[in-house]
C-alpha cells in the first residue's frame, strides 16, 4: 500500500521524477524503517520488562509505535534539516578543488540529487544520503525510546486500555498491532519522508557553490532531472556567456554563440 501511494504521488508531480531516481528516493525509506523498527522493538521489549508485569509487548509496541510516529519523525525531520543546513554551509565555504573532489558534504547538501544523468545515478552520493537518514531516524527513535522508559508509569495506562480491548483474542491484537495500524500510518509517513527527501527544485546550494567564481563562462543549475526550467516546458541551454554591459552596475546574462568547451 504504501509503495502504491508513492506510485501515485510521483505520477502527479510535475515534473515526474525517472524511475531510476523515485526508486533511489524510496530506498531511503525503506533502509531506515527497517532500522528505526529494529530500535522500537527493542525499547518496546526493554519498556515491557521493566514496567513491573500486567502488560503485554503488544500493548507496548503501540504505545512505542505511536510516538515514534509523532515525535519521532517530527525529531527525524529536524536532525535532517540541521545535518543538511550544516552541510550546505561547508560547501559554501568549500574552495573548487574541495568540489572537484566529491566530499560527502556535496552529497548532503543536494538531497535527492544524484549526479547529472538519472540513468547512470552516483551510487556514492546516494550511500551519504542514506547513512544520515539512518543516523537521524535512530537517533530520533532513541530520544523518544528514552522518554518511553522514563515516562512508564503513565504510558502503562494506555498499554492496558490496549489489552483489555483485546482480551482473549491475541491473533487479532497481534494483527492489529504489528500490521494494520503501522500500515495505515506508514502512508502518511512515506509521503512526509518523500517529501523530505526528494530533490526540491529551486534548491541545490552545490550547483551554486560549484559555479561561482571569475570565470567568464558558467554551468546553469539544473531545475529538474529533465533539463527543463520549472514553469516553461523549453529546455534550459546550460550553456550561456556573460558579457559585461558597459553601463549597468554589473553583468547581464545574453544568450550567444557557445563558448569553448560546452558541446553541441
Amino acid at each position: 500500500m504504501v509503495l502504491v501511494a508513492l506510485a501515485v504521488k510521483r505520477h502527479q508531480e510535475r515534473p515526474r521524477r525517472p524511475w531510476t531516481i523515485w526508486l533511489l528516493d524510496i530506498s531511503k525509506q525503506g533502509f531506515s524503517s527497517g532500522a528505526g523498527h529494529a530500535v522500537g522493538m527493542a525499547v518496546a521489549i526493554i519498556a515491557s520488562s521493566t514496567s513491573g508485569g500486567g502488560t503485554s509487548q503488544c500493548g507496548w509496541y503501540f504505545v512505542v509505535y505511536l510516538m515514534d510516529a509523532t515525535m519521532g519523525m517530527s525529531l527525524a525531520i529536524l536532525f535532517h534539516h540541521i545535518a543538511t543546513a550544516w552541510a550546505a554551509r561547508l560547501l559554501l565555504q568549500a574552495n573548487k578543488d574541495e568540489l572537484r573532489d566529491g566530499h560527502w558534504w556535496q552529497a548532503l547538501a543536494e538531497v535527492g540529487h544524484y549526479g547529472m544523468d538519472p540513468a547512470a545515478p552516483n551510487l556514492r552520493t546516494w550511500g551519504v544520503q542514506v547513512v544520515e537518514w539512518m543516523s537521524c531516524v535512530v537517533l530520533a527513535r532513541t530520544i523518544v525510546g528514552c522518554c518511553v522508559v522514563l515516562l512508564i508509569p503513565l504510558l502503562r495506562i494506555v498499554s492496558s486500555f490496549m489489552d483489555r480491548q483485546f482480551k482473549g483474542r491475541p491473533d487479532v491484537y497481534l494483527l492489529t498491532v504489528m500490521v494494520c495500524i503501522p500500515l495505515v500510518l506508514n502512508v502518511g509517513l512515506a509521503y512526509i519522508q518523500d517529501q523530505v527527501l526528494k530533490w526540491k527544485h529551486g534548491s541545490g546550494v552545490g550547483r551554486k557553490a560549484s559555479t561561482m567564481g571569475p570565470s567568464p563562462t558558467k554551468r546553469a543549475a539544473p531545475l529538474d532531472y529533465l533539463g527543463h526550467d520549472v514553469g516553461n516546458s523549453e529546455p534550459v541551454d546550460h550553456c550561456v556567456a556573460v558579457q559585461p554591459q558597459p553601463f549597468s552596475g554589473g553583468h547581464q546574462t545574453q544568450r550567444s554563440s557557445r563558448p569553448q568547451g560546452c558541446s553541441a
